[in-house]
């Protein structure tokens, strides 16, 4: 019911302006591809920041085998993998929403007018 719904207002919207419809479909593509650069940007961050992480890692096993003091460097490492950990689950995210809108632009066209229509 609510597929013949949804085709029924594809329909509609398309034959009553298919300019609009159109645009709408372009904008779902176009936030899809910005998801991925997002998703690519998020993932270069995380290899950077894993590779901090290794650092510091390494400073840290260097300073306990010297008998140093090490909790500074224990510290930043272990953030440093959990701020990786976090952005490559938002890359996760961000690819899977571009994929997506890849494969159904029409379902999130509608889902655009439908908020542009009622706001929320």
């Amino acid at each position: 019911m609510t597929e013949q719904l949804l085709q029924q207002l594809i329909d509609f919207i398309n034959s009553a302006s298919p300019v609009v419809w159109n645009a709408f479909v372009r904008q779902v593509y176009a936030n899809s591809i910005v998801s991925i650069l997002f998703g690519l940007l998020s993932l270069a961050i995380a290899i950077g920041v894993s590779l901090l992480a290794k650092r510091y890692y390494k400073i840290k096993i260097f300073k306990e085998k010297n008998g140093w003091d090490a909790e500074n460097e224990t510290i930043a490492a272990y953030l440093s993998m959990t701020l990786s950990a976090i952005m490559v689950i938002a890359t996760l995210g961000l690819i899977a929403n571009a994929i997506k809108g890849f494969l159904n632009p029409d379902y999130y066209a509608i889902i655009n007018i439908i908020y542009r229509i009622t706001g929320n």
